[in-house]
C-alpha cells in the first residue's frame, strides 16, 4: 500500500514582526482540512512557538498525530553554530517538549533544512531526521548530490523530503502553491513508481493571507518573496482539500513518520 507522509512546520514566522499571528490563523484553517480529510500528520513544532501555544499541542496529541521537534527556535541556523551550542540546544528543545506534553519525540527537522551533524541528532536521542530535500533552492541549499533514498547514518535515520526521480524536481510547499494541482499529482505518481511513500512538507502560514502582513525576508531575493506571499491562504486551503480527496479515493493511506516508519 501507498502511503502519504503528510507534514508540517508549525512554527512562528520570521517575515512579520507579529511571529505567530500568521501561523496561528493558518494553522486552525489547515487543521480543519486536515480533520476533514482524516489526513494523519507530522507537526514539527519550535519550542518558541509550542510554549505560546500550548493547547493547539495537546490537541495536536489527543488527535493521535505526531508532535516532533523543529529546534528550539524558527531563527536558529544549526549548520551555523558550533557542535557544542547546537548540541544545547536542540536538546533542550527536545527536553522542553517531552517535559511540557508528557510524550515522546522521536524526530526531528531543522528550520529551513539547516541540519547539524546526523551525529548531534543521534546523541541527543532523536530516532530520525527529516530536514533533507534533495533539490536545488537557490539561497537556501543544494542537496542534488545526495539520496533520495531512506538511509541510516550514524545510527540515525534519514529520511528526506519528496523529489521527483531523477529530475529532483520539488513539489512541496512554494511548488504546490504555484504551480496547478496536475503538477503535484503527476510529481506524486512519479514518487510513488519509486518508492511506496510521498514526504510533503508545509507551513501554517501558508494558509494565511499573507498579502495582509508586510512581510520582510531579509536577504531573501524579491523573487523569492513573491513566491512566499503568492497563492497563500485560501487558493491554497482549496487546492490542499482537493489533493487530498484525490489521495483518499485512491486509498493512500496517511501516516505520521513515527508509524511509517515503526519507531520504538
Amino acid at each position: 500500500m501507498k502511503k502519504l507522509l503528510f507534514t508540517v512546520d508549525l512554527e512562528e514566522f520570521d517575515g512579520t514582526k507579529t511571529k505567530n499571528e500568521c501561523s496561528e490563523k493558518g494553522f486552525k484553517s489547515l487543521y480543519e482540512v486536515i480533520q476533514k480529510n482524516k489526513i494523519r500528520t507530522t507537526f514539527f513544532v519550535t519550542w518558541t512557538f509550542a510554549v505560546k501555544n500550548q493547547e493547539i499541542i495537546k490537541k495536536l496529541i489527543t488527535d493521535g498525530h505526531e508532535v516532533a521537534c523543529h529546534a528550539y527556535a524558527h531563527s536558529d541556523r544549526y549548520n551555523q553554530m558550533s557542535e557544542k551550542n547546537a548540541y544545547e540546544k536542540i536538546s533542550l528543545a527536545k527536553k522542553s517538549l517531552e517535559k511540557q506534553f508528557g510524550i515522546k519525540v522521536y524526530g526531528f527537522r531543522a528550520p529551513q533544512m539547516s541540519y547539524p551533524s546526523y551525529k548531534i541528532l543521534k546523541d541527543v536521542g532523536f530516532k530520525y531526521d527529516s530536514s533533507l530535500h534533495p533539490t536545488f533552492l537557490p539561497g537556501f541549499h543544494n542537496e542534488l548530490s545526495r539520496s533520495r533514498k531512506i538511509e541510516v547514518i550514524n545510527g540515525l535515520t534519514i529520511l528526506p523530503i519528496s523529489t521527483v526521480p531523477f529530475l529532483r524536481v520539488p513539489f512541496s510547499w512554494i511548488w504546490f502553491r504555484n504551480f496547478i494541482l496536475l503538477y503535484t499529482k503527476l510529481c506524486s505518481l512519479l514518487c510513488y513508481l519509486a518508492e511506496d511513500y510521498v514526504n510533503i512538507y508545509f507551513h501554517p502560514w501558508d494558509f494565511c493571507e499573507l498579502n495582509e502582513y508586510k512581510i520582510d525576508l531579509g536577504k531573501e531575493n524579491k523573487i523569492i518573496e513573491y513566491l512566499y506571499v503568492k497563492n497563500t491562504g485560501k487558493k491554497a486551503l482549496i487546492k490542499l482539500d482537493k489533493y487530498f480527496k484525490w489521495i483518499n479515493k485512491k486509498r493512500i493511506k496517511s501516516m505520521t513518520i513515527r508509524e511509517y516508519l515503526k519507531c520504538k
